[in-house]
């Protein structure tokens, strides 16, 4: 019987540890990837060059610096999940969240050259015609948002999320996320000219 007591403490504090990181890891990941990246910096970025009462330049900069704020705050949450899955010997990538948590990762690392790219077209004009580097980083900007938020949404459908939330999360959530849509769909409006911002 005393070894039993013995063998259990020797296991105790190896699992705590795990276990606690495991939690304290996934909430990592949902905080940086969730909210802070595509529910908030990168909706801010959106608006910040599509519904700024700020002149052109100043929004302009204030658009990158949010954008690369919310790739690093992705890239932190994405290596946190990753981390995490490698301490725990889980695989990754086997849900449709995690899949397009990496293409939506890609496609900002895409994004950013884009924007770059937009940002100096006009010094080089031969590479690029400048509108068209803009109108590609405007248009393939709203779609990563969008593929931002649906995975936010697939994240809502794990198992950890049904097993761990509240009942009225999943509802809330989805009704976030349908107001953070239709609230890209307005700035892309905004941007494209066929709705005028309503300025105080």
């Amino acid at each position: 019987m005393g070894t039993v007591t013995h063998f259990k403490m020797n296991i105790l504090p190896k699992e705590i540890p795990i276990i606690l990181s495991h939690i304290i890891m996934s909430h990592l990941h949902r905080t940086f990837c969730n909210i802070m990246q595509f529910g908030g910096l990168m909706m801010a970025g959106v608006e910040a060059v599509s519904v700024s009462t700020r002149r052109r330049p100043g929004r302009l900069t204030l658009h990158w610096q949010l954008q690369l704020a919310a790739a690093l705050v992705a890239a932190v949450g994405f290596t946190v999940i990753y981390v995490n899955k490698e301490r725990r010997g889980a695989a990754h990538f086997t849900s449709l969240h995690g899949q397009w948590g990496a293409v939506c990762l890609t496609a900002t690392a895409a994004q950013l050259v884009g924007g770059l790219l937009a940002l100096y077209a006009a010094r080089v004009p031969n590479l690029v015609a400048p509108r068209v580097t803009k109108t590609l980083h405007a248009l393939s900007g709203s779609v990563l948002a969008g593929l931002g938020l649906y995975t936010v949404r697939l994240g809502l459908d794990s198992v950890w999320f049904r097993n761990a939330a509240a009942l009225w999360a999943r509802p809330a959530g989805d009704l976030l996320l349908g107001l953070s849509a239709l609230g890209l769909i307005y700035r892309v409006l905004v941007s494209r000219g066929y709705v005028k911002p309503k300025v105080n």
